[in-house]
């Protein structure tokens, strides 16, 4: 019986020391640079990407890059940084943050800025595709293209487009270069289709081109 009471008190210490080693363990951690970015683990290529760096005044840091390039910095704050971070392709960045003598590095994916989603301005309506009363679609005079969902500042222009219209059988077929589709949708009518397709954007400030996915209207 004394044997056992030995044994389990032996237990009780292992388990108690491995916890305790277990915790100073996690405690050298404490130094560690706490920072902030949009999504949760990549940058965007072609945009820029803030990274928010939080400091304690009393420690000295530095920031280096990997695949990528710091464009600018604002460091008007005493206990933070913002870091904006260009990157151009889709291998990993790496984001290298020094404390004092000790260097931290942080993994970010990167990806590409997703493409917009095609939508026509009539008057105060906006049309997604679909099934479209004539009235409405009369009225429609210029290719908006939507990307609401992104956190990032961005613009785009159409470099080209076709449009194809379908009305009583007959097929027409316009080849644009610009956002302006007034002349071809005052004439539409019931039966009528109106097929967006090959959409050509231009990124503003990358000059990037890519081509979008288009859509199709069907007039009621």
């Amino acid at each position: 019986m004394r044997h056992l009471f030995l044994v389990i008190l032996l237990l009780l210490f292992s388990n108690f020391s491995a916890q305790s080693k277990i915790a100073v363990k996690k405690n050298t951690k404490g130094d560690q640079p706490f920072y902030r970015i949009k999504p949760s683990d990549h940058f965007y290529i072609g945009v820029e990407n803030p990274f928010i760096l939080y400091k304690d005044p009393s420690k000295k840091y530095s920031v280096k890059v990997q695949n990528g390039i710091i464009l600018k910095e604002d460091t008007s704050s005493k206990d933070s940084s913002i870091y904006y971070i260009d990157v151009k392709n889709t291998n990993p960045t790496f984001v290298y943050v020094s404390v004092n003598a000790q260097t931290y590095a942080y993994k970010f994916r990167n990806r590409k800025i997703p493409s917009p989603i095609i939508t026509l301005y009539a008057g105060n309506e906006w049309l997604k595709g679909g099934d479209v009363k004539a009235k409405d679609f009369s009225q429609a005079e210029t290719v908006v293209l939507n990307l609401s969902s992104f956190d990032y500042p961005c613009g785009f222009t159409i470099v080209g487009m076709e449009l194809t219209k379908i009305s009583n059988g007959e097929t027409k077929n316009y080849l644009l270069t610009d956002n302006k589709i007034g002349d071809q949708t005052k004439f539409c009518a019931p039966g009528d289709i109106y097929i967006f397709s090959k959409v050509v954007i231009e990124f503003i400030g990358t000059k990037d081109q890519r081509t979008i996915e288009g859509s199709t209207f069907f007039i009621k």
